[in-house]
């Protein structure tokens, strides 16, 4: 999984639900940069939260 920056709102929460509902995943990245996040995400690597 590809989160947003560790102090991101979003990498928090996402990261908090995982871990209530007991899920185990492997964070690959945390990335700044939502230019590279969209690099990756044209690529087809990684899976990625949903723009709100």
């Amino acid at each position: 999984m590809v989160l947003p920056g560790k102090d991101s709102p979003t990498s928090r929460a996402i990261e908090y639900w995982l871990n209530t509902q007991h899920l185990n995943v492997s964070i690959v990245s945390h990335v700044d940069d939502s230019a590279l996040m969209k690099a990756f995400g044209k690529q087809g690597l990684g899976i990625f939260p949903p723009r709100y």
